[in-house]
């Protein structure tokens, strides 16, 4: 992991760093939203926002996705559980470097393309 996260660094012009993936397949323990969040914002502990949250009514797709300020950079915790298998993401970034490489794919009004 440590490979992939120095070539994700050098690949982005230090834009990305300090990533680290754990996908948990067979993860069949039933949690219900509200205690998932519970769990990870007392492990992630102070300094962490909650930024997205998407439960399914169902209770089978979760994700949580948190940010933290980490000087230039932005740290990002993502967890995605669904239907038994769990994958999690810790990544900092550089938010003006993302910007910058969003704006390359910038989607341009349907107007604008045909003249109108």
């Amino acid at each position: 992991m440590s490979l992939i996260s120095l070539v994700a660094g050098a690949a982005t012009r230090d834009g990305v760093r300090g990533m680290h993936v754990a996908e948990f397949e067979h993860f069949d323990a039933a949690i219900e939203g509200d205690a998932l969040k519970r769990i990870v914002d007392k492990k992630l502990g102070a300094g962490w926002e909650l930024m997205v949250r998407e439960t399914r009514r169902e209770g089978g797709e979760q994700t949580l996705i948190y940010c933290h300020p980490e000087g230039k950079h932005m740290g990002l915790f993502i967890i995605d559980h669904d239907h038994g298998e769990m994958d999690v993401v810790q990544i900092s970034v550089d938010p003006d470097h993302l910007n910058e490489s969003i704006g390359k794919y910038k989607h341009h009004d349907a107007r604008e393309a045909f003249g109108d």
